[in-house]
């Protein structure tokens, strides 16, 4: 398994190369599992899984079906779903309490994308990116996140009550993952 674990304080999650999704407790006893299909893409499953402590956030993005996915924590059952993303990404999304509401930050190769976590609903959108991204956004705390891309750019996202807007651009010394 590339992506690391996620941990709820009750339950632990992860996901392997063959597309097996898995929750076990605290003990190592088998909880629930499902098979989300075999990634179809050039490097296989790279974004990590994310919790909030009642649901399990997978972004399963491939060459053709991306997907993004979400899980009660103690049954296994889906909570909410969203087929065909436009544009794939190996990052792992960013779960943040904005000033405003709750956010599920999503890189892709073109853009950001803020999802409401509840429901899987798009909030905002914002092109601001370019390449294959591995990456996380990262937020300061203080309504400003940051994106970046290796051969590409970084941007400053100030946040507001209805999307974002773009602060600055950088494109020296990117990360890359």
């Amino acid at each position: 398994a590339a992506p690391s674990l996620a941990v709820d304080g009750k339950r632990v999650f992860a996901i392997f190369a063959s597309g097996d999704l898995a929750c076990y407790d605290l003990e190592g006893n088998f909880v629930w599992g499902k098979n989300v299909g075999v990634p179809d893409n050039t490097y296989g499953h790279g974004s990590s899984l994310i919790t909030d402590g009642q649901r399990l956030f997978v972004q399963y993005d491939q060459d053709k079906g991306s997907r993004f996915m979400t899980y009660d924590n103690a049954t296994g059952k889906e909570v909410w779903r969203v087929d065909e993303r436009k544009h794939p990404s190996w990052a792992t999304p960013s779960l943040i309490q904005t000033r405003f509401v709750a956010q599920l930050f999503v890189n892709s190769e073109k853009d950001v994308d803020a999802d409401d976590p509840g429901t899987g609903k798009l909030l905002w959108t914002s092109e601001c990116l370019g390449g294959e991204v591995a990456p996380s956004p990262a937020y300061n705390g203080n309504g400003i996140l940051f994106v970046a891309n290796e051969y590409a750019e970084a941007t400053a996202l100030k946040l507001t009550a209805n999307g974002a807007e773009i602060m600055w651009h950088y494109d020296e010394y990117l990360p890359d993952i």
